[in-house]
């Protein structure tokens, strides 16, 4: 998990704080949204089937697949290696030649990502992970410490008759219009239908078909030349539409979303396209692995469940279940940890240098770095683009978007990169991008005239975050990567630590506390923490020199950590 608490402007990636321990020990608990370290192998022997368990507080015969050493790898399923602590990992490291499979050249190494030291001194081995996507199995374990499953279709019983569905009062072409209505960044689009001849009755369904299914939008019937419109145009912040929301039931609906090899802003715009809403109306506490199985929970806002659970007849490799309705909305950061069920295939190594790692791992632990899957699963790291975003270079992260990249070599991306033309562009892409991020970005250039920094704002911001959170993962794990070859693992005066401290009403928080000399012999290396970069941040007094210089690396200081752009 992290702990403390951070001042930074810089979105965190979670709701608990923004430090970070640096290593896991015999007891240190599992960082809440990172997945990546915990791709470590479960089946660090001779099979490949791994070892189910928690990914914090586990019980005793979970030690070491809970501390498992850090598995370079990549989130495509090439070959990744486990180990050589202590040494530092180099680009093209030899691999062992029975090893059957080659990353490719373009693929990102954990030396691009500050991934430069291990805390072992073992030689390691390596295997294939996420080979296939059912070889990947997550399942979020919530803010009470349970295991989230999806045990269940059914729906709650409503307090009121279902209303009555009048949807067939629309035609298709008012449908698709309204679909593109609620999406549009013009404010004075609207959408006039004709009810010249249309009976009170009908007008009136008309209405009520606009508020089930287009919940963004506004419908009023005005007289314009002699003819009766209803003219629909999206919500503003004043708008006051009277609510149909039971006022005894709770206003958000929480269910349990299973995914099969698919993104999450994906699957969040396929099921707002079938809600009719957007996209950002969906909150959760992290997003899961594409190539994977994931089980997570979500919240939305004045959904119906009977409405959601249609989408399992909708959508393929999508089911959604364990509805209930509640309070309060999800956040990021507001769950304990992922559960992983994890098969490690072609292991090459002998039984030796297998055990090696086991001692090494239930003895020492391991550096808890940022892994691979936080940086992006193609050849354009997220953490460029992020790094583009802190130096307002707007065009740049768009074009790293949107541009040809080793394997993606695409017809619309090409056309891209000739013209710069976003309409045109947007027509080439194939159907299956047609609800992805690119699309968004493009429809937003098209709408602005090549607005680059308004286009990066139409991207969810969820999406967004996540580029800012890559790059600030970067400089954390270059950064600790850069203190064992300087100050081992022990403890040193300046370093943070953290303690628990409690309010007057009771309640209690994490805070960030400076090891002093006479405080020295109190802690041990798996209390220390390092803070993500921010712009307000508390910094150890024996690493804030290295933060500076690691961002002066890259031509930023830390004042570009105060954005304006949220």
């Amino acid at each position: 998990m992290r702990v403390g608490s951070s001042t930074t402007s810089l979105p965190n990636p979670g709701q608990e704080g923004s430090r970070k321990p640096i290593a896991y020990g015999r007891a240190v608990a599992q960082d809440a949204e990172e997945k990546a370290l915990d791709y470590s192998m479960e089946a660090l022997g001779a099979g490949c089937v791994p070892e189910k368990r928690k990914s914090r507080d586990g019980d005793l015969a979970d030690e070491v697949a809970r501390k498992a050493p850090k598995l370079e790898q990549d989130a495509a399923g090439q070959s990744s290696q486990v180990g050589d602590a202590a040494k530092k990992a180099k680009d093209g490291r030899e691999q062992p030649k029975n090893n059957k499979r080659q990353r490719p050249s373009s693929m990102l190494r954990e030396g691009d990502v500050g991934i430069l030291t291990y805390i072992g001194d073992h030689k390691g081995f390596t295997g294939i992970i996420k080979e296939r996507y059912e070889d990947f199995v997550v399942h979020e374990i919530d803010e009470k410490n349970q295991v989230v499953h999806l045990t269940d279709f059914t729906c709650p019983i409503e307090g009121k008759p279902k209303a009555e569905d009048v949807s067939d009062a629309l035609s298709d072409h008012d449908k698709k219009t309204l679909d593109q209505l609620q999406t549009s960044t013009d404010e004075g689009s609207h959408h006039l239908i004709d009810v010249t001849s249309a009976p009170k009755e009908s007008r009136t369904k008309i209405h009520q078909a606009i508020r089930q299914n287009f919940s963004n939008l506004d419908s009023n019937t005005v007289d314009e030349m002699n003819k009766k419109y209803i003219k629909v145009v999206q919500k503003t912040a004043n708008s006051r539409t009277p609510s149909r929301w039971p006022k005894d039931r709770p206003k958000y609906c929480r269910f349990v979303l299973s995914k099969e090899n698919i993104d999450t802003n994906e699957v969040l715009s396929l099921m707002a396209k079938y809600l009719r809403t957007r996209p950002h109306a969906f909150q959760y506490a992290g997003t899961k692995d594409k190539r994977a199985v994931t089980v997570q929970e979500m919240t939305i806002q004045k959904c119906e469940a009977n409405r959601l659970a249609k989408l399992n007849q909708q959508l393929r490799g999508v089911r959604l279940g364990n509805f209930r309705y509640v309070d309060r909305q999800l956040n990021l950061g507001e769950l304990s940890g992922n559960h992983f069920e994890i098969v490690l295939r072609d292991v090459v190594g002998s039984q030796p240098e297998m055990e090696k790692a086991l001692i090494s791992l239930k003895e020492k632990g391991f550096i808890n770095y940022f892994g691979m899957q936080r940086f992006g699963n193609t050849s354009v790291p997220t953490h460029h683009i992020g790094r583009a975003v802190l130096k307002n270079q707007w065009e740049e992260a768009i074009n790293l978007i949107l541009l040809p990249r080793p394997g993606d070599d695409s017809e619309w991306r090409r056309h891209w990169k000739e013209t710069k033309d976003a309409k045109s562009t947007l027509e080439k892409m194939p159907f299956n991008k047609r609800l992805s991020l690119e699309q968004q970005v493009l429809k937003s250039l098209t709408l602005t005239g090549n607005n680059f920094c308004q286009a990066f704002a139409s991207i969810p911001r969820n999406a967004r975050m996540l580029y800012l959170h890559s790059y600030q993962s970067m400089v954390w794990n270059t950064v600790a990567s850069k203190r064992i070859p300087k100050w081992g693992v022990f403890v040193n005066t300046g370093d943070l630590v953290t303690k628990k401290s409690i309010n007057n009403d009771n309640t209690s928080w994490i805070c960030p506390e400076k090891v002093e000399d006479e405080t020295l012999h109190k802690y041990s290396f798996d209390d220390i923490v390092l803070p993500l970069p921010g712009h307000s941040v508390h910094y150890p007094d024996n690493e804030a020199k290295t933060f500076i210089e690691t961002l002066a690396q890259d031509g930023l200081t830390m004042d570009h950590l105060k954005h304006k752009i949220k």
